[in-house]
């Protein structure tokens, strides 16, 4: 289990350099990193509050909920906005 945990904040992390690093190339200011976790009912809100006062920052939402309501939103809001990438676990 604690490989697994290792693997995943290590596949993390070169995501977020990558998307980091083309933020930058493209003069984007930020990169964002939040968890979808249990009792985010309201996760929309939150991602699109961010969006606001991050307009040209990308975020990475790590999705670690089993709710397929939850999956449902955060696909849709990813589709609407290219600066928002949904990694499931």
């Amino acid at each position: 289990m604690n490989s697994l945990f290792i693997s995943l904040i290590l596949v993390l992390t070169v995501i977020f350099i990558i998307i980091s690093a083309d933020a930058l190339l493209s003069r984007k200011y930020s990169c964002i990193m939040t968890f979808a976790g249990k009792g985010d009912d309201d996760i929309e809100c939150e991602l699109r509050e961010l969006m606001r006062k991050n307009p040209k920052s990308e975020i990475i939402v790590v999705d670690k909920t089993q709710s397929a309501e939850t999956h449902t939103v955060l696909e849709k809001l990813e589709q609407d906005f290219p600066e928002i990438h949904i990694i499931s676990v």
